[in-house]
Order: structure tokens, then C-alpha cells, then sequence
């Protein structure tokens, strides 16, 4: 499971913003679009197989402050291009490159990773 905070499913419904749609379907698109952080409930459990004991804490801890420091990080550079291009364009912009994110940083189908395998 890929430790990532853009889902292709999110990403796809964001990219509706370049058909510049009202305020009823953009608020529908956003609901949609925030369903997609659902994948994240998973990864904590997933987290806590692979990390040492000793170390799960600190596994955790890493896991939410860079969560929490790169969610920022693309709010503050969407904001930023929204200053200077309508939102038609950052929005789907923004879709697309959490897709490419998405297909570089996916992991290869070999299988669940064990805790064995990690030490």
C-alpha cells in the first residue's frame, strides 16, 4: 500500500473543475474528491506490522508530521498559482499532477511487505 496522499480516484474528480462548473457540482466535486483520503485509515495498521516495536511510535509520528508538512506544502503552491491562473486550470493542474504522482511513486505488485523483510 503506498504511502501517498493523492489517490487516483480524487484526482480524477478534481480534474471536473476544467468543465468550470457551477457552485452546486463544485461543491459536489470537492465531497467527492475528499472521500478519496479514506485510503489513509488503512495505512496506520499497515504502519504498525511492518515497524519494529521499538521504533512504531516514531513510525507513526513521521508518518503524520510529513502527511501534514507536504498537505501544506500543496495547498500553500495551489494558492499560489491561484494568484496568478483561474481556478479552471490550477484545480485540474493539480489533478493531474497528483496522477503522475501517483503512477511514479506506486509500488510493484510483489506482494505485502513483511516485518521480517524490513529489518
Amino acid at each position: 500500500m503506498p504511502f501517498t496522499s493523492a489517490s487516483p480516484c480524487r484526482c480524477r474528480r478534481c480534474s471536473g473543475y476544467a468543465l468550470r462548473p457551477g457552485f452546486a457540482p463544485a461543491a459536489l466535486l470537492l465531497f467527492l474528491a475528499g472521500t478519496g483520503i479514506v485510503h489513509h485509515l488503512g495505512q496506520d495498521r499497515h504502519l504498525l506490522q511492518v515497524a519494529p516495536e521499538h521504533l512504531r511510535s516514531r513510525a507513526l509520528a513521521l508518518r503524520t508530521t510529513g502527511l501534514m508538512f507536504f498537505q501544506g506544502l500543496g495547498f500553500a503552491a495551489a494558492g499560489a498559482a491561484g494568484e496568478f491562473f483561474r481556478i479552471s486550470i490550477v484545480v485540474p493542474a493539480a489533478a493531474l499532477l497528483g496522477l503522475a504522482a501517483v503512477a511514479v511513486l506506486r509500488p510493484s505488485r510483489q506482494g505485502p511487505v513483511s516485518a521480517a523483510s524490513t529489518l
